[in-house]
């Protein structure tokens, strides 16, 4: 069940990393690998985080939380995203 799981985080990864860099190609890291891997990293700890408030139960596939991940993917690749911005705007480079 995991593996098939980690197999759905990974499809939810590639697909917000491309529409991610078709909507906002400045903000996205630059690297393949680095942007599926955050979006993993995110849609893993939204899906964590839903499946312990017991939100959205409905949803659960191969254990994973379809909305959690995809909400979590996008949140963690936001944040990774606007952290260069974030720095340079309280001037530590």
């Amino acid at each position: 069940m995991w593996a098939l799981g980690l197999l759905l985080l990974l499809a939810i990864a590639i697909s917000i990393r491309y529409i991610a860099k078709k909507l906002a190609p400045v903000a996205i890291p630059p690297s393949r690998l680095k942007t599926v891997a955050v979006c993993l990293i995110g849609g893993f700890i939204g899906s964590l985080i839903f499946r312990l408030c017991h939100l959205g139960d409905a949803t659960v596939v191969a254990e994973i939380n379809l909305i959690g991940a995809i909400l979590g993917a996008i949140a963690f690749l936001f944040l990774v995203g606007i952290y260069p911005f974030i720095k340079v705007f309280f001037g530590k480079i």
